[in-house]
């Protein structure tokens, strides 16, 4: 079979919280329906407009400096998001009211060899095939190393998933230097079936399995349908703490 396109839509919600600090971009170099997608999504931190900047700024500095992502995809990723990170540094040294503001940055690169991604902070990636889940990019957060040693048994699950810690960036667009950068290695090849998520972490008030069982009963409507199905999920949930949550639901076409 041959890949000849992805049916892409992106949606968000601004959950409780006062403002909107999310950011995201779906741009087609070539034009409606053609390849190749590239995709931005950033989550600002630092509070008031200052995340909401920082994330505007990242996204759209990423997509303006890859371009149509017909060259090296490592090398042109990796200065986009070195790109995005000054950008952002620029403007917290131009006014100290923005300092402390950063942003986590998720760039894809969808085409017809399947899937490639940056990203830095700890926005998800996932890709759902059959009635499994997995989270394509690494967690630049402490979230993976206090799951490690509750594994170890240094200290329960229970605790270590209600540690206020886990939500601590190891790595962030703040302008500083960039202490930690997820690249893949080579082309995810994706199969008839597959449906890709990249989201804020927002959408982590659903557990895995629940993502899977929404995206799974929708992927036949199409992205529109499966991104909007996400966020209802996400506000049935009622969190009263419920972050900002972010979308692009991306479904390979086959012939």
């Amino acid at each position: 079979m041959t890949l000849l396109g992805f049916d892409v839509a992106h949606r968000a919600i601004r959950g409780a919280r006062d403002t909107q600090e999310d950011d995201v971009r779906v741009h087609r170099p070539s034009g409606a329906d053609t390849l190749p997608v590239i995709v931005a999504l950033a989550d600002g931190m630092g509070g008031h407009a200052a995340g909401e900047v920082a994330a505007e700024t990242s996204c759209e500095t990423f997509v303006s400096s890859i371009g149509d992502a017909s060259g090296d995809w490592a090398r042109d990723a990796r200065a986009a998001v070195e790109a995005a990170n000054a950008s952002v540094g620029e403007m917290v040294a131009a006014d100290k009211k923005l300092d402390g503001m950063g942003a986590t940055l998720i760039g894809a690169l969808f085409d017809k060899r399947g899937l490639q991604w940056i990203s830095v902070g700890d926005s998800p990636l996932f890709l759902v095939r059959d009635k499994d889940i997995e989270r394509v990019n690494a967690d630049h957060s402490l979230a993976p190393l206090l799951d490690e040693m509750a594994a170890r048994g240094e200290m329960t699950p229970e605790r270590a998933a209600s540690d206020p810690r886990r939500q601590m960036l190891l790595s962030a667009v703040t302008g500083e230097d960039l202490e930690e950068v997820d690249l893949s290695a080579r082309p995810l090849e994706l199969v008839p079936g597959d449906v890709v998520v990249v989201a804020s972490d927002g959408i982590e008030s659903l557990p895995p399995d629940e993502i899977t069982r929404v995206v799974s009963g929708y992927r036949g409507d199409g992205s529109a349908a499966a991104a909007d199905a996400l966020l209802r999920a996400v506000d049935a949930m009622q969190h009263p703490r419920q972050d900002n949550a972010t979308v692009v639901v991306a479904i390979p076409r086959f012939d």
